[in-house]
């Protein structure tokens, strides 16, 4: 369908996030033709921080992951609005929201380099990190928040603490403790 209309294709993937083939994501700018009247996408590749151009085939249009992102201060927890006229195929700023203490001008889809590319400290680094920050998260679900005691945050809720070194979750929070521990490890 998108390689037969370049309009429907420019329409349903222009300024969205997705990813290429190889997992990196893919900032699409513009649709077009190249010499062999392949369809055709240029755009950013936020791995690279450069501008290329792919043909279609190259890239995937199953939804990018989304999770935590790690800001200079703190961390954001990212996920998508559920819309209903939102007709593009890609994640565009406006089919996402986020939790956590930032201005809506301030977010860029690079940030989300890191959920999609797995891109995380681990769980001890991010300890570290606490001094410096106000929260660090360690994985696309799992974070710490500074306080007078550590908090454990999974995707937007407080679900245990942190003593000693170590995580301990909430009573009403036991189920996550695989996960935590796969995160971790």
């Amino acid at each position: 369908m998108y390689e037969d209309d370049t309009d429907y294709a420019a329409r349903r993937l222009n300024e969205t996030l997705v990813r290429k083939v190889d997992g990196t994501p893919f900032q699409i700018r513009t649709t077009g033709r190249d010499e062999n009247n392949k369809l055709t996408h240029t755009g950013i590749n936020y791995n690279s921080n450069r501008i290329e151009t792919v043909r279609h085939d190259e890239i995937l249009l199953e939804p990018v992951q989304l999770g935590f992102v790690n800001t200079r201060s703190n961390m954001l927890f990212v996920c998508r609005k559920p819309m209903r006229k939102d007709w593009r195929q890609g994640l565009s700023t406006t089919s996402i929201v986020y939790y956590g203490n930032m201005g809506r001008d301030d977010f860029s889809m690079k940030l989300l380099v890191q959920p999609i590319m797995n891109q995380y400290p681990s769980y001890g680094t991010a300890l570290g990190m606490l001094d410096k920050k106000q929260s660090v998260a360690f994985s696309r679900d799992f974070g710490l928040v500074a306080g007078e005691e550590m908090a454990l945050v999974y995707r937007k809720y407080t679900v245990g603490k942190i003593m000693g070194k170590l995580p301990v979750l909430n009573k009403n929070s036991f189920f996550l403790q695989q996960h935590l521990e796969e995160a971790i490890a």
